[in-house]
C-alpha cells in the first residue's frame, strides 16, 4: 500500500506522525524537514479538508520560511501550531530577524511559565491597560486614601515568570462572524489527574509493522552511497562539458575578431595605394 503526505486529502485523511531522536538531533532534522517541506506543499492547496499542523520543539528541525507558510495556509484552511520553550531558543536557530517575524505574525499565543527576554516581550505583546490605582496615607491625625487611573502592563512579566503548573497566559484572534470580547487571557487547567493516571495505565505499545536488520540498513546505506556518487560524477562531467563549451565558443569569438581585425587592416592599405596610384596620374603636366 503507497501512503502520500497529502494529510488532508478529502477521499482519503490521515494522520501523520513522526518523532525526532533527541541523541540524533541534526541526523533526523534533516530528515524530518524534508519530509515536512514534501507535506506542506500537498498540503496547501484549495479545496482539501480542514487540517492542523502541530510542530512541537519547533527548533529542532529547520523549515525556512515559515513565516510565509502561518500567512497564506490560513486561506486553505489549515491551522499552524508551533511550540516552543523560549524565544531564545527559536532565535539560536532559525536567527534574529526570522524569529522575530514569526513571533510576530502568529494570532494566538499562549504562555506558561517563561522568564527573561521572553516574559518581557510577551508582556509588552499584552499591551497595557488601564488600571486604578489606590494609595493609603495614615498619619497621626487623619486616614487619606487617594485613587488615580494610569495604563500599565495587562500581564506584567514577574506575573508571567511566576506562573503555576498548568497556569497560562496568552490572547487568541477572531473572526468577522465570532467576534470574541475578551481575546486576553489567565487561566489554569483543571486535570483530573486520577482519570488521566488510570488512561496511561490502559496504553499498548505500538505494533510492529516491519522488522528491519542491521543488514538492509548497510545495504541501502551503501546503495544511496553509490547514488551520491554516481550523480556527483554525472554533475562533474556536465559542468567540464559546458566549461569546454564555453572555452571554444570564446576562442571562435576570438579567431572571429582577429579576423575581421587583420580584412580591416587589409582594406585599409588597399585603400591607401588606390589613392597614392590616382595622384600620380592625374599630376602636373610635363612640358617639352
Amino acid at each position: 500500500m503507497i501512503y502520500t503526505l497529502d494529510v488532508n486529502n478529502p477521499k482519503e485523511p490521515k494522520i501523520i506522525c513522526v518523532g525526532n531522536n533527541a541523541q540524533k538531533l541534526q541526523t533526523y532534522g534533516a530528515l524530518l524537514s524534508l519530509y515536512i517541506s514534501r507535506m506542506i506543499k500537498l498540503v496547501n492547496r484549495k479545496g482539501q479538508h480542514k487540517s492542523s499542523l502541530v510542530f512541537d520543539e519547533f527548533p529542532t528541525i529547520y523549515f525556512n520560511k515559515m513565516d510565509s507558510l502561518i500567512a497564506t495556509v490560513r486561506s486553505n484552511k489549515v491551522a499552524t501550531t508551533l511550540a516552543v520553550q523560549d524565544f531564545s531558543q527559536l532565535k539560536k536557530d532559525y536567527g534574529a530577524e526570522q524569529a522575530e517575524v514569526i513571533t510576530g505574525i502568529v494570532g494566538n499565543v499562549i504562555s506558561g511559565k517563561v522568564t527573561g527576554d521572553t516574559a518581557k516581550k510577551l508582556s509588552e505583546t499584552f499591551g497595557k491597560i488601564s488600571q486604578q490605582k489606590e494609595s493609603k496615607n495614615i498619619s497621626s491625625a487623619d486616614v487619606s486614601i487617594s485613587r488615580s487611573t494610569q495604563m500599565d502592563y495587562a500581564i506584567p512579566a514577574s506575573k508571567i515568570a511566576t506562573l503555576s503548573s498548568g497556569e497560562f497566559v496568552g490572547f487568541v484572534a477572531d473572526n468577522p462572524e465570532q467576534k470574541i470580547a475578551l481575546k486576553m487571557f489567565h487561566s489554569e487547567i483543571q486535570n483530573n489527574h486520577d482519570a488521566i493516571a488510570a488512561e496511561e495505565k490502559r496504553y499498548v505499545d505500538i505494533p510492529v509493522i516491519a522488522k528491519i536488520y542491521k543488514d538492509e540498513i548497510a545495504e541501502n546505506y551503501d546503495k544511496i552511497k553509490r547514488q551520491v556518487a554516481k550523480l556527483v560524477e554525472l554533475e562533474f562531467k556536465r559542468i567540464s562539458a559546458r566549461t569546454a563549451a564555453a572555452a571554444d565558443n570564446e576562442s571562435g569569438i576570438m579567431q572571429q575578431s582577429e579576423a575581421k581585425t587583420m580584412k580591416a587592416k587589409a582594406g585599409k592599405v588597399v585603400k591607401g595605394k588606390k589613392k597614392d596610384k590616382g595622384t600620380d596620374v592625374g599630376g602636373a603636366p610635363v612640358s617639352f
